[in-house]
């Protein structure tokens, strides 16, 4: 999507927001947004949590994993209730993979061409906080192991490890739906928070090697980049920082 920048008076330059992304978080004008500096690319982020909705209908069609993204999303963004319509029967598999992501759900309702996930379970927001401590020490798990199998050249052991990334993935989907949920009830500056979850998984998504990339892990070059990068994560991401992040 690419903006026109342009001139306000003899020095502020301005750009237009996507009519559809202010709709759909209710924005007006006087609202407050969270601009963040990430480099070569700004972050624009709604400071208006929307409120919660009950139930939701999705349509599924395409590849599984757009499947179970499309399903996360909506967990995420707090319903209680998704029913997934669909034409293809093996859609119904995709769904049941989907289910070990999201906490609290489960399907009470299911056909050749409908599903019906609920939230079942009353889960304590302030589970959070235990859950984000989880989901940083298994990153950091993830690091640690990835580092040895690296340093000691044991590529094989690089694919043990996609199971640590799979809880880390259903750590992080429980603590953004929370995030999205209770909002500034529980949170100063919840866009903070949800950035850094997200930032956190793309960590532990780049720290699982796919089939492909084996190769890549092979050369010996790309093995002393990735160890140095691995020791500065562990010491950067301190665990004792993470309170700061909500102040």
């Amino acid at each position: 999507m690419k903006r026109k920048i342009n001139l306000v008076g003899t020095g502020t330059l301005t750009i237009s927001l996507p009519s559809e992304w202010v709709k759909y978080h209710g924005l007006k004008k006087g609202d407050n947004i969270e601009i963040i500096n990430e480099g070569n690319k700004l972050g624009i982020y709604a400071d208006k949590i929307l409120p919660t909705k009950e139930i939701i209908k999705i349509e599924a069609h395409g590849p599984k994993r757009s499947i179970k993204r499309l399903i996360g999303n909506v967990y995420r963004k707090g319903f209680n209730e998704i029913e997934v319509r669909y034409e293809d029967s093996k859609v119904i598999g995709y769904i049941n993979d989907s289910l070990y992501n999201l906490t609290g759900f489960d399907i009470v309702e299911q056909d050749t061409h409908h599903t019906i996930l609920k939230n079942i379970a009353n889960i304590d927001d302030d589970e959070f906080d235990n859950t984000l401590r989880r989901m940083f020490l298994t990153t950091i798990s993830l690091a640690k192991e990835s580092y040895k199998a690296i340093k000691e050249k044991k590529f094989e052991d690089l694919k043990s490890i996609v199971k640590l990334e799979a809880t880390q993935n259903k750590q992080y989907m429980f603590c953004s739906r929370i995030v999205n949920i209770a909002g500034h009830k529980k949170f100063k500056k919840p866009s903070i928070i949800y950035l850094f979850l997200h930032r956190l998984e793309d960590v532990a998504d780049l720290l699982v090697a796919s089939d492909d990339e084996m190769d890549l892990l092979a050369n010996e070059d790309f093995c002393i980049g990735s160890a140095l990068e691995l020791a500065a994560l562990e010491h950067e991401c301190n665990e004792e920082r993470l309170p700061a992040l909500n102040k």
